[in-house]
């Protein structure tokens, strides 16, 4: 009974040393993580305490810098004082994560773009009001500049013209809807 119990709560197969360990388990990135974007270029207005003292930045020391050394650096001239480097988070990503084109995409970004498109909308229509107001745009205008924007194709007129070929003596016109081809002999 006792042997019964024992394979109840643990798989029989496992091993100590099959089982998944979590200290040796990988840790993946979550979904809420990415790459930051859009580094913020607050420059520092004087050199601050811990900074690098040639060039004046947080994140590294003098012995890391890659800037030319100053014959007199940021920290005694306070002139100058380059930006912290754009350091972005080391992900764990998984094999689809890192192929996913839409990771990290802000869905809000495109609200942005179409209330700018539709402020850009708004204005072209009062300024068309004005115009007509100021009786500069007529409505045979309107009529005329809306038909320029968008050409309307009658199949109709395709098959007038074959037809205005048809009448044309020695030529003869295969109507059929799949192929049309102008037979001249």
């Amino acid at each position: 009974m006792a042997f019964f119990i024992f394979f109840a709560r643990i798989y029989c197969y496992y091993l100590q040393h099959q089982r998944p360990h979590e200290e040796r388990q990988i840790r993946f990135s979550t979904i809420d993580e990415w790459y930051k974007r859009g580094p913020s270029e607050k420059l520092a207005s004087k050199f601050r305490k811990g900074a690098c003292e040639n060039c004046g930045a947080m994140t590294h020391k003098l012995k890391e810098c890659f800037e030319r050394p100053r014959k007199l650096g940021a920290k005694w001239t306070g002139e100058d004082i380059a930006p912290d480097e754009y350091l972005q988070p080391n992900l764990t990503l998984k094999w689809d994560a890192k192929r996913d084109r839409w990771n990290g995409y802000d869905p809000q970004t495109h609200h942005q773009v179409v209330e700018e498109y539709e402020k850009l909308e708004q204005t072209r229509k009062m300024l068309r009001e004005e115009k007509m107001k100021e009786g500069i745009l007529d409505e045979e205008d309107e009529q005329q500049t809306k038909a320029e924007e968008a050409p309307i194709q009658h199949p109709q007129a395709d098959e007038d013209m074959y037809a205005d070929d048809a009448d044309m003596a020695g030529v003869t016109v295969d109507m059929d809807s799949r192929t049309r081809i102008t037979v001249r002999n």
